[in-house]
């Protein structure tokens, strides 16, 4: 009987057992949210994944390995599995998604639609924890005079985040970073009621910024509430997040890819470069109401795709038929709580 292992990559990771053991045959690595464990560590004047940090450390008993499986609870892991399967050309890697909290983020987006919209912003943004890519983006959008909504952070962090950007490129900020809490909602409100409120603001914009989580390129797609949001809305979502987001879109789950931007940094290995470059590229789309009403009019067709396919598709039915597709032994990680998700659907 094959030996297997099971390793989640969370907030107390460090607290575990995490070491591949001598005789594990089979190994699974959980993926599930932006966590301490799946986040981004400075390595000389590099970002480094720290998943990638920790292959190295086991990359012995790794390449001893018969299967390696990943699976991801939200977005893709296909570069990942490419890298390992490079890295250990020996073991057969295999990766799956089963992305249940895109169920819950796809129903909370879909409320009725007011069609009747007068569009008097450029761009609409309001954002939650503070992270490298949202840190880089409010300092964007205060030296562009562009309204945005944050929390206002420690000083602690505000200093370690003025280190990364020096240590990581440079510093290519005009203004001081004015660190005063700025809110269109209440920070205790419920998820659901955020919801429902949102979308008065968001829309009255043509774009919306969606700096969702900023994980390494190796695993993709992790678009959330944000994007269906802005698609149930009308209004275009930019991703600042990893390479090529705005290029690839969600055409995984059936979306269509918006058009208009100059995407030719957004391959950039260098993430806190290519997050200051895709916004210069397109300042004047996003300052200017006149381009931006040009560019949103450019994408109506993409536009109209995307929400009826958002209001339309059967996604109960497209994640059950994800949920089959899973091998049985990741199904029964899953089960309970899809099986929770579907039921208060139902309620």
């Amino acid at each position: 009987m094959i030996k297997e292992q099971s390793i989640t990559f969370d907030n107390f990771l460090e607290e575990k057992d995490y070491l591949i053991k001598e005789d594990t045959e089979m190994l699974y690595l959980y993926f599930y949210d932006t966590t301490s464990a799946t986040e981004y560590e400075l390595i000389g004047n590099t970002l480094e994944w720290r998943p990638s940090i920790w292959i190295e450390y086991e990359k012995e008993r790794l390449s001893t390995l018969k299967k390696l499986i990943l699976v991801s609870g939200n977005g893709k892991l296909d570069n990942f599995r490419v890298y390992l399967q490079r890295k250990f050309p020996a073991v057969v890697v295999e990766s799956y998604v089963f992305d249940q909290s895109r169920l819950m983020n796809i129903i909370l987006s879909k409320q009725t639609i007011n069609k009747n919209v007068i569009r008097n912003k450029s761009v609409f943004c309001s954002l939650g924890n503070m992270r490298l890519n949202r840190y880089i983006l409010v300092r964007w959008c205060q030296d562009n005079n562009i309204e945005i909504a944050y929390d206002e952070i420690s000083n602690e962090d505000k200093t370690n985040y003025e280190y990364l950007l020096l240590k990581v490129w440079k510093d290519p900020f005009i203004t001081e970073f004015k660190n005063k809490s700025f809110k269109y909602f209440d920070n205790t409100m419920t998820e659901y009621v955020f919801a429902k409120k949102q979308p008065k603001l968001l829309e009255q914009a043509f774009f919306y910024f969606a700096p969702t989580m900023p994980s390494d390129d190796m695993w993709t797609h992790r678009h959330d509430t944000k994007f269906f949001n802005a698609v149930r809305c009308s209004t275009i979502p930019f991703f600042i997040c990893e390479k090529d987001a705005n290029k690839n879109g969600m055409e995984h789950l059936g979306f269509k890819t918006y058009s208009g931007f100059n995407l030719s940094n957004e391959a950039l290995v260098n993430p806190v470069e290519r997050w200051v470059k895709i916004l210069e590229d397109n300042k004047e789309i996003f300052t200017d109401l006149k381009i931006s009403e040009e560019v949103y009019n450019q994408n109506k067709d993409v536009i109209k795709f995307n929400l009826d396919h958002l209001m339309n598709t059967d996604w109960l039915k497209f994640f059950q038929q994800q949920f089959d597709a899973l091998p049985n032994s990741i199904q029964n990680e899953f089960e309970k709580t899809f099986n929770e998700l579907k039921k208060s659907l139902h309620q």
